[in-house]
């Protein structure tokens, strides 16, 4: 079926160099997904995904000569990775068929096959589309399942009937995909997401993975909207806990890991059993952690907060002045030099001054140190 691809001229001279090495080496290539999706509805991408009917290697590495990086095989079946490009992130695949021996397993792959069979394992028929490189790129899109339609009918369908028994983690995608181009979902996803939750399905999934989805959800623009459609679905269920979803003004602009602090804090006294049950790497784990126990103690950190730590307490407290989450101004040493030992005392009186710098009524060290002379020369008054 043939519909007017808008390709950047960055990308336009990738797959076209790419289209022409194909064509002197005899080697089926096509753009396949997300790429023919993006360039259908004009949209800009840096992910180039290419399937080929037989051995990449010699494509991949043209490609990396092509973009100057390094090729890195991503899997056992012939999937290429080039990586450490600033502008592209470009993989080659054999064309393969995928088959799950039971409900949300890792699929068992075979290769290679035609492209019509790659297609049909697809999520969605929006990415189930592909464009044929031979010496010049084609507007000729190959497209088995009507993708071309549901784009302009701005809806996410999926291929088959069990495909969220296959692969729950598509029940995040298509929410995600719903809320990154404003589609709605045909009322048949609703109804197999829930089937297949009915049945356990996702229930099987690791952590890791369910976290995964999460994450990638909460690195879109616009978060809101595929949360609130896994919320009606009863798929945030499966993190354990009552999430409420925020408001999309609450965390414009905020990263992912902001975005997954901010959230915790909706849950209250639960927000750190929340994190830890979460498989974080330790680094992101231990960072929302301190900015939740920075929170309930309702004082200035006594050292350097990290920028995670800092980006998410800004969120959750807008109208607080930057200085409320920077270290205490003052140290054990400043009191010592005031006469004041170690003990009970010196802790009382920097608790106190982290509390009074977290309520904005010390922003400096100047500041600070006066308070702490002025403190220490009412008390030998006495």
């Amino acid at each position: 079926m043939k519909s007017p691809l808008r390709i950047p001229e960055g990308a336009r001279q990738i797959l076209k160099a790419v289209a022409g090495e194909a064509l002197k080496r005899k080697l089926p290539v096509y753009l396949v997904g997300g790429a023919v999706r993006d360039f259908v509805m004009g949209r800009r991408t840096r992910d180039l995904d290419f399937t080929v009917d037989g051995n990449p290697k010699p494509l991949v590495d043209f490609c990396a000569k092509l973009v100057k990086v390094e090729p890195i095989p991503f899997d056992s079946f012939g999937t290429w990775r080039l990586v450490g490009s600033k502008r592209w992130e470009i993989d080659f695949a054999t064309s393969r068929s995928e088959s799950y021996p039971f409900p949300a397993s890792l699929p068992v792959v075979k290769t290679p096959v035609p492209i019509e069979e790659d297609l049909k394992r697809r999520d969605f028929t929006i990415n189930a589309m592909a464009l044929k490189l031979s010496g010049e790129i084609s507007s000729e899109i190959l497209d088995p399942f009507g993708g071309l339609k549901d784009i302009q009918s701005r809806k996410i369908r999926v291929l088959h009937d069990v495909s969220f028994e296959d692969d729950p983690t598509r029940v995040f995608r298509a929410a995600r995909y719903a809320g990154r181009f404003n589609f709605s979902c045909v009322p048949e996803i609703e109804k197999l997401a829930r089937r297949s939750l009915k049945a356990g399905y996702p229930q099987k999934l690791s952590r890791h993975r369910v976290l995964s989805e999460i994450l990638k959800i909460l690195s879109e623009e616009n978060p809101h909207s595929a949360l609130v459609l896994l919320q009606k679905w009863g798929y945030l269920d499966l993190l354990g806990f009552r999430l409420k979803v925020p408001s999309l003004s609450e965390w414009r602009d905020l990263d992912a890991y902001t975005r997954l602090g901010f959230w915790a804090f909706s849950l209250g006294s639960q927000a750190e059993n929340f994190i830890a049950s979460l498989p974080l790497e330790a680094r992101a784990s231990k960072e929302i952690l301190t900015a939740i126990k920075v929170s309930r103690a309702q004082e200035s950190p006594r050292n350097f907060l990290p920028d995670l730590s800092q980006n998410i307490l800004r969120a959750v407290y807008p109208k607080k002045a930057k200085f409320s989450f920077e270290a205490l101004k003052i140290s054990g040493a400043d009191l010592i030099g005031q006469g004041i030992n170690p003990g009970p005392e010196m802790g009382n009186i920097l608790e106190k001054a982290a509390r009074l710098q977290w309520r904005g009524q010390m922003s400096s060290r100047a500041e600070e140190l006066r308070w702490l002379k002025t403190r220490i020369s009412k008390k030998g008054k006495k």
